[in-house]
């Protein structure tokens, strides 16, 4: 599935042609395959959306990711979170549901004793939760090898 991050890693970068490339062929040969369809070309095709100034248009093709995205990476959420800040939303709204999503994934992937839990403390990713008292506690309960 490399192709998916790297459509996707070229979506958000602005390479448009060369993304949009990758998602036709992705199309093509997974017509099938829900992690394709489901919960990654979603938030590719949305973030080439933004990048042609059409937020509201990006939201409509993330509909298709929300009922994976409890289950799946960030990535939907994180361009919902893009299109909703070039539409002026702020954390009242949209926003502050994909935090508890985001926080409620974590907290799951911790009780599930999940490896990636350890990136919590380094990976920038994380940088816009790292105020929350939620996360806090994860970062407390976290105990990494020194």
């Amino acid at each position: 599935m490399s192709l998916t991050r790297s459509s996707l890693a070229l979506a958000l970068c602005g390479e448009v042609a060369q993304a949009q490339s990758l998602v036709d062929e992705l199309a093509k040969q997974y017509p099938q395959f829900t992690i394709v369809n489901g919960i990654w070309l979603p938030p590719i095709r949305a973030a080439l959306e933004l990048h042609h100034n059409n937020a509201a248009k990006a939201l409509t093709e993330l509909q298709a990711a929300s009922r994976y995205e409890a289950a799946g990476e960030f990535w939907p959420q994180d361009v919902r979170g893009l299109a909703n800040l070039k539409l002026g939303k702020g954390p009242e709204g949209p926003l502050h549901l994909i935090l508890e999503v985001a926080l409620a994934s974590l907290e799951r992937a911790f009780a599930e004793h999940d490896l990636q839990m350890g990136l919590l403390k380094v990976d920038p990713h994380f940088d816009g939760m790292r105020e929350e008292p939620r996360f806090q506690e994860l970062m407390r309960k976290v105990v990494l090898p020194q």
